[in-house]
């Protein structure tokens, strides 16, 4: 087990790919920086609260962070070719600044943001999939009806739209009995993928039921939280005023 405050003794290993030291108790990431030749490392489960010295490792396709005290991830806006990052349990508590970052990196495919103060935002996954196209999403897979949520959410976010309220409200989706409506239709600039997906899996209406389910699974989900906190704390306060704006 490495326990240091100091340089770690493997810079002279400047040829390593592959880098596991997870379940240590480093504090830092000096000397890992310069084994610039790294395609893949796991520094999860220790105390690093700086990962500035990974600037220099510009192969890094895999970076398994979780479990650290990191605050600060500009420095991964640089590293190109990153293509999994796991932050799952850390310290940072700005999304904007997350979603900053992962738009820079043109091949980030799967990321693992869980557990950190800025994903106890209600349904914080929708804003991260507004801007950034992902596979995987906290260790599940994100479908073409995230996608389309996540523009939804967001579109009527921006516009404040009372028309939104009326088609997202938990009336509305408990006595909902047709999706045909104009009001739910897929917007005419909705990219060509979906219309694929829709020939493909049965159509509109097949995918409108699956849309609805979506919904209705959320609208439990949010029921559920709401019942599991004490009525008139902050909390419960904050989490209903996030829910008048979702739904």
């Amino acid at each position: 087990m490495f326990e240091s405050h100091e340089k770690l003794k493997i810079d002279r290993f400047i040829s390593l790919e592959y880098l596991c030291l997870s379940h240590n108790k480093l504090f830092n990431l000096h000397g890992v920086g310069e084994c610039v030749n790294l395609i893949e490392l796991n520094v999860s489960f220790n105390n690093i609260d700086d990962i500035y010295p990974l600037k220099n490792c510009l192969k890094l396709e895999k970076l398994w962070l979780s479990n650290n005290r990191i605050s600060n991830i500009k420095v991964l806006s640089e590293l190109k070719r990153l293509k999994l990052v796991s932050l799952y349990k850390n310290k940072l508590r700005s999304l904007d600044d997350i979603i900053v970052v992962f738009r820079q990196l043109p091949r980030i495919d799967e990321l693992d943001l869980d557990g950190n103060p800025a994903t106890r935002k209600y349904l914080y996954k929708y804003d991260v999939l507004y801007s950034i196209e992902l596979s995987k999403l906290d260790g599940e897979t994100v479908s073409e009806i995230d996608y389309e949520l996540a523009k939804s959410f967001k579109k009527e976010r921006l516009s404040k739209s009372s028309e939104f309220i009326d088609r997202f409200s938990f009336k509305f989706y408990h006595n909902i009995g047709n999706l045909d409506d104009p009001k739910l239709q897929r917007p005419s600039t909705a990219p060509g993928k979906i219309k694929s997906f829709f020939e493909n899996n049965g159509g509109e209406s097949n995918y409108s039921n699956r849309f609805k389910d979506k919904i209705g699974k959320l609208t439990k989900e949010a029921n559920k939280l709401l019942n599991d906190i004490p009525e008139g704390g902050e909390k419960y306060c904050e989490l209903e005023q996030e829910f008048e704006v979702i739904f």
